[in-house]
């Protein structure tokens, strides 16, 4: 296995770091594009990274500043969808024609969908882990005023109630991980009426949902409407029970990577 961590530089000038995985060179057929979530860092996740090399994807991991826990930039919803812009499109001249798939965690999911829906890039099916859908509430669920960054709250009910699995993720869990700023205001604004006024009967992608029916930062409404405004696209939606907001590290992940190897093999 290759794993490589280099930086990006976006068409604004931005450096943006980023890993890179692949089982042997050459040894793919896919990309696995993924935007962590936000609590830990995505090489500590070996669970997902050896999921999809088995699966013959190549991944690619950056980190866009305004999402990215350990950073300072203050960018909005433009600067987001300028970056993932930008590395989507490195990706696509360095890799051709392989078919990408976005695999999206928590606070991150909120932003691509709106990058998602602006732009209509052509991605086939895309993958939400826990997708936190409402800015205004928990794990953001705070004023916006005097800050540059927003701090995303951590409750101990977060966790898994298996203690080995609630042990490993205590390990590597991010210090007071942060947020933009601009990018919460943004996302407030814009799907104050969820999922907004975007045309999406154009949209013909194939979703993937998959969270745990504990996890109090899933706000399954918001799922529900999604999905129905979806007229053209499928979404599928698979809750697990007792299982919160970490999957990975949790009493069924091995269940739910079955499920997401049904839903990235089906034709």
């Amino acid at each position: 296995m290759n794993h490589i961590k280099s930086v990006f530089k976006a068409s604004d000038g931005t450096r943006i770091p980023y890993h890179s995985w692949e089982i042997r060179q050459g040894g793919y057929g896919r990309i696995a594009i993924v935007l962590g979530d936000s609590y830990t860092r995505i090489e500590e996740n070996r669970r997902l990274v050896d999921f999809l090399l088995e699966n013959y994807f190549k991944i690619y991991a950056p980190l866009i500043p305004e999402v990215n826990p350990e950073e300072r930039a203050s960018g909005g919803i433009d600067e987001f969808s300028l970056h993932f812009g930008s590395f989507r499109s490195f990706l696509e001249e360095k890799e051709k024609k392989l078919k990408m798939v976005p695999f999206v965690f928590s606070v991150s999911v909120l932003p691509f969908l709106s990058y998602y829906f602006r732009v209509l890039p052509p991605f086939k099916r895309m993958v939400f882990f826990s997708p936190v859908l409402d800015f205004r509430e928990k794990p953001l669920n705070t004023s916006l005023l005097f800050k540059k960054r927003v701090g995303l709250s951590f409750e101990d009910d977060m966790l898994s109630e298996v203690e080995d699995e609630r042990s490993a993720i205590r390990r590597i869990l991010i210090e007071n991980p942060t947020i933009s700023k601009r990018l919460v205001r943004d996302m407030r604004r814009e799907f104050d009426d969820f999922p907004g006024d975007y045309p999406l009967d154009v949209v013909s992608a194939r979703i993937a949902v998959y969270y745990g029916e504990f996890d109090r930062l899933v706000n399954i409404n918001r799922l529900e409407l999604l999905k129905e405004s979806l007229k053209n696209a499928r979404m599928e939606m698979h809750g697990y029970p007792r299982m919160k907001h970490f999957l990975f590290y949790d009493k069924y992940w091995k269940r739910m990577l079955g499920d997401l190897k049904i839903f990235l093999t089906e034709q």
